[in-house]
């Protein structure tokens, strides 16, 4: 079957542009990057010349870490689309970074102590006892003084609740 001198076949297209023949796939399957032509006979794929202008971007964009609904919106909108597509994205990156910093953080603070965790564990059999209990949310870097707070604001309530309270090894916070 002759095409057009302007088409050409998934393998020569992935070439020119960088990508593989299985990226190339996916982005069709996706919606992203739609051959100019398939082939009804043999199911092959061709692509024309000027696509591969977004076949480039999608790889770019790719590498830094775009998800394809990001890509397909920076693709098919205007430039103010683009814009908040990038300043999306950008705060998603940048959030990311964060969170990645703070794991560094909090690794670079067990390697200082030598171990994962720089206190003793004691086990004991003991009678039962009345349980309280209170969740919360913190970050590494405010484990200790959260944990501290939180525990004596469970021992307010088990006091409240005429209850014995003893605490082991917690200082009272400061207020």
């Amino acid at each position: 079957m002759s095409h057009d001198a302007n088409l050409m076949p998934i393998g020569r297209f992935a070439r020119a542009v960088r990508l593989s023949v299985k990226a190339l796939r996916h982005y069709d399957e996706e919606g992203l990057l739609v051959p100019a032509l398939v082939d009804r006979q043999t199911g092959y794929r061709y692509y024309a010349r000027d696509q591969a202008r977004d076949a480039v971007m999608i790889a770019m964009l790719r590498s830094l870490d775009l998800p394809l609904a990001a890509i397909r919106a920076a693709l098919a909108g205007s430039p103010r689309d683009l814009a908040s597509v990038i300043a999306r994205e950008t705060e998603r990156l940048t959030a990311e970074l964060e969170q990645r910093r703070r794991a560094l953080r909090s690794l670079e603070r067990i390697a200082r102590a030598g171990a994962l965790a720089p206190y003793a564990i004691a086990v004991r059999d003991e009678p039962a006892h009345f349980v309280a209990r209170l969740s919360g949310t913190t970050t590494p870097e405010r484990l200790v003084e959260d944990s501290t707070a939180w525990v004596w604001a469970v021992m307010e309530e088990v006091a409240r609740a005429g209850r014995p309270a003893r605490v082991f090894g917690f200082p009272r916070p400061r207020r």
